[in-house]
């Protein structure tokens, strides 16, 4: 398959990082957005930022694409100082969740549109522009118009023509947000294929979890304009900084916990049951914590089953079929909330109002600071 990258491309050392942001501060009036972001993105990688609406992630973006000033800090591409340059001269593609396509052109003409601004020769227009349709695998739709196109092939078209002229990195603002589900999760494995083919910069943003995790080399989280936390899919999901990002990145489960005194492996809950935890989490003895478990980590069994009776005791306050599982919502014992997530074995739900074992391995225990 054709490359978009040319061969006189300019040596510059590989751990330069692509983007960098460095104490990034944006303010509308009294109200602060952004605060002191710094945050580095290597060559070739693919980093999501992840937040509520209001986290300030979409400022950031605007801000590397030039589209907003920032009021404090500066913003590098490539190892050039780009805070204070125009958005036509940073070199950036940009892709948006609405497409943007112009109605009354051809595929090809939309895809070309960059390069015929650029002043580029209509022949080397013409060749970038296969390059481009045959990388998004959508050469045949050359002459057609958007208006007879899916959604997910309009976004390949504007994928298509971020890339054309080929930009130093690639932004995505929610790009799949308009996609129905079955949709997004082709376009997802398709954006990471091309992404990962051109070995292009990405920055990407979303509110979706999954999605952030699935196609992410990187994960930015974010809340009332600063990163909560900043790592790889399974670090951001497995080991969360804070209470946060343990609720914000999928469903989890939080319970306090007390550190025994004499012994860190153990730990009591606000019922006083005594639990195992994981070793080496560094939490002193005798301190406060909460112990956050996966709902896929749970397991259950009925109340005098004959199973282990060494977890904690609780209720089910209800169960929902979702096909491959049941989800469960428990109380404990201690009044605390949980969620549990059984594999569907075809014995059926655990009654609603049933008391039941709630379990789990001590090694998929993570514990986080009040």
């Amino acid at each position: 398959m054709s490359q978009l990258a040319g061969d006189n491309a300019p040596d510059i050392r590989a751990d330069t990082p692509m983007l960098e942001l460095a104490s990034v501060r944006k303010a509308y009036g009294s109200l602060t957005v952004v605060k002191d972001v710094s945050l580095s993105v290597r060559r070739g990688e693919f980093v999501s930022i992840l937040g509520p609406s209001g986290s300030g992630k979409t400022t950031i973006l605007m801000a590397v694409a030039g589209f907003i000033g920032i009021n404090g800090g500066n913003i590098l591409l490539d190892g050039r100082d780009v805070t204070s340059v125009p958005p036509h001269r940073r070199n950036i593609g940009m892709v948006y969740q609405h497409y943007a396509l112009f109605p009354h052109m051809q595929v090809e003409r939309n895809v070309g549109f960059p390069l015929a601004m650029r002043g580029v020769a209509k022949e080397t227009i013409k060749q970038k522009v296969a390059n481009a349709l045959e990388i998004v695998q959508l050469s045949q739709m050359a002459h057609r118009y958007p208006s007879e196109l899916s959604g997910g092939q309009q976004q390949r078209i504007a994928l298509a023509r971020a890339l054309v002229f080929e930009p130093t990195i690639l932004l995505m603002d929610e790009p799949l947000g308009a996609l129905d589900n079955k949709l997004r999760e082709d376009m997802q494995r398709e954006i990471r294929r091309i992404q990962q083919e051109l070995d292009i910069t990405t920055l990407y943003i979303t509110h979706d979890q999954n999605e952030a995790l699935t196609m992410s080399d990187r994960v930015v989280v974010m809340s009332n304009g600063q990163i909560e936390q900043a790592g790889t899919p399974t670090e951001i999901y497995e080991r969360p900084l804070n209470s946060f990002v343990a609720n914000f990145i999928g469903a989890t489960n939080l319970i306090r916990i007390k550190i025994s005194e004499t012994d860190a492996s153990l730990g009591t809950t606000k019922a006083g049951t005594q639990v195992e935890l994981p070793n080496g989490h560094g939490m002193a003895k005798g301190s406060d914590c909460k112990a956050m478990i996966r709902p896929e980590h749970i397991r259950l069994s009925p109340a005098g089953s004959g199973a282990s009776q060494q977890g904690l005791k609780g209720k089910v306050l209800h169960s929902t079929y979702v096909g491959s599982a049941w989800r469960y919502g428990l109380e404990l014992d201690s009044g605390e909330k949980l969620s549990a997530v059984v594999i569907n074995d075809g014995s059926g739900a655990l009654p609603d109002a049933s008391d039941v074992q709630i379990e789990w391995n001590p090694k998929r225990v993570w514990l986080i600071r009040e």
